[in-house]
């Protein structure tokens, strides 16, 4: 998220102090908890973070959220005022300001993510055997959903014929034949647990 006027304001006529946008000076005393506040100028992540309202209105100064499930989020920041030449503040503007600068954000539920090994996208097996489904051959990532949370679903038409088998469900040495329409989770495939079965498919 850019910082725009926005989100820094002032409600005073700094101009007629003799202070340009660029003397408009915010020194970051607190950084943000869930992200980070960045700057096409800072030439590092660790130098002094300090950026002017001519920043601000040039688009210069970023919020970068970590990803988390955070909605909220402030910086303490402190206002400091640099007059031009031979202009003097008035004694209430010649010390810091300090403000916190509050950050909504918005939520958003970023879709699953499939892989499948290279050489790998089809699974071939000979009729009437086996093949323990794991991460090894299909694996998923979700950072909004747990394993147990990440259920896949198999489309398949019955009537092209590219399926011909079942998958089928070991759970404490038991196996139970699903019906193809609902996959188990992916905690299933961490686990080791999830079978696909070749079976012979009488087409009619």
């Amino acid at each position: 998220m850019t910082l725009t006027s926005r989100h820094l304001q002032l409600l005073i006529d700094y101009e007629k102090f003799g202070v340009r946008e660029s003397g408009v000076l915010f020194h970051v005393i607190r950084p943000p908890q869930h992200g980070r506040l960045s700057s096409t100028l800072w030439r590092r992540a660790d130098e002094a973070a300090t950026f002017t309202l001519l920043d601000v209105h040039s688009d210069r100064v970023r919020y970068v959220h970590d990803g988390s499930e955070t909605v909220r989020d402030s910086a303490l920041l402190e206002l400091e005022l640099a007059p031009r030449g031979g202009f003097l503040l008035p004694a209430y503007l010649q010390k810091r300001h300090r403000f916190l600068l509050q950050l909504a954000i918005s939520p958003v539920n970023d879709p699953p993510e499939l892989s499948l090994p290279a050489g790998k996208a089809v699974l071939r097996l000979v009729k009437h055997t086996r093949k323990v489904l794991s991460t090894d051959l299909l694996t998923a990532t979700d950072p909004d959903s747990s394993p147990r949370e990440l259920v896949y679903s198999v489309l398949n038409s019955k009537s092209d014929g590219d399926m011909e088998g079942v998958l089928s469900l070991s759970i404490l040495g038991s196996a139970s034949a699903s019906s193809c329409l609902r996959f188990p989770t992916h905690y299933n495939l961490v686990s080791c647990v999830c079978v696909f079965v070749r079976v012979c498919v009488q087409k009619k």
